[in-house]
């Protein structure tokens, strides 16, 4: 039935929101995690996530914990074998989670190398490889079997079309469109602006930019750049997956820490002055605004 079919995708909202603030808080603080958690649970495209049974609630799910279980390995290694397991779960869910594994590869690349050598962190690259293998196996064999790999990757690669639509010929009708960088590039952003309202939208843009001022001009420190650096991994590989909003969701971790950072320092330079009022009023009314536009968007909207 639809409740149960539904059941596993609003759980994992809700162990969403709670991974959020425990991993803000883990680099940021407690006020910066609530006021991330807070923008979360009123984004459009968050609740929309939790409610439907596509596997983006559950995948967004895995990567939260992921990248709270990779802020708490760099403090105490054991987690790193934690970090596998949760790693290989969000790899397995869906692969639009991939940009995770490079953010990881990169940040401990730029800032700590001497981790590739840790015990630790071999064990958990070989718990992630394990839970992922049978992904690996099913499509080296289906290559040599059918000529394709499976639905998800032949869409990558236009060589297997034809093959794959043998297959699924329902899912293959049309061929698709050679694939151009810069389009994908300007369509997150057009993708983005469904899935929210435009003020929020509009802020989220705002908030992206200035954490990446933020974090490569101002705070150049090693260790300081991984919100900006998974943001980074995120755009790179929507480059060459056309970032439809369906998929979007897998920003929106990083979207809400952004969102956090970016109101608490506006609101701390003006905390002296006599705008402090006035600037946590516009905070309020822009997430009261995207809370409305939410529950317009996804529940007075019939199946939604």
């Amino acid at each position: 039935n639809t409740f149960a079919m539904r059941l596993p995708s609003a759980m994992a909202g809700l162990g969403t929101l709670i991974l959020l603030y425990l991993a803000a808080k883990k680099i940021y603080g407690k006020h910066i995690a609530l006021i991330s958690m807070a923008a979360l649970s009123v984004s459009t495209l968050f609740v929309w996530s939790s409610r439907i049974s596509y596997l983006e609630g559950v995948e967004v799910f895995f990567i939260t914990l992921s990248l709270y279980l990779f802020f708490c390995a760099m403090e105490k290694d054991v987690y790193f074998i934690w970090l596998g397991i949760a790693l290989g779960l969000t790899l397995i869910t869906k692969y639009t989670s991939f940009y995770l594994l490079l953010f990881i590869i990169l940040f401990l690349l730029f800032n700590k190398r001497e981790i590739f050598f840790n015990k630790k962190f071999i064990v958990g690259a070989i718990l992630c490889f394990a839970i992922i293998s049978p992904v690996i196996f099913y499509n080296i064999e289906v290559y040599k079997t059918r000529g394709h790999l499976d639905v998800q990757f032949s869409h990558l690669f236009p060589s297997m079309f034809d093959a794959a639509k043998k297959d699924w010929p329902i899912l293959y009708n049309d061929k698709p469109a050679p694939t151009h960088l810069w389009d994908n590039f300007v369509n997150i952003r057009s993708s983005m602006k469904g899935g929210f309202s435009l003020p929020f939208y509009y802020f989220i843009l705002i908030s992206i930019i200035y954490i990446f001022v933020r974090e490569f001009l101002f705070f150049r420190e090693k260790n300081t750049q991984g919100l900006s650096l998974a943001l980074l991994c995120a755009i790179f590989m929507f480059l060459f997956i056309p970032p439809t909003t369906r998929y979007l969701p897998v920003f929106l971790p990083l979207i809400a820490m952004a969102l956090g950072v970016c109101v608490y320092d506006i609101s701390y330079i003006f905390s002296k002055k006599k705008l402090s009022i006035f600037i946590w009023t516009v905070f309020i009314l822009l997430f009261g605004f995207e809370y409305i536009y939410n529950y317009n968007t996804n529940h007075n909207t019939p199946n939604a």
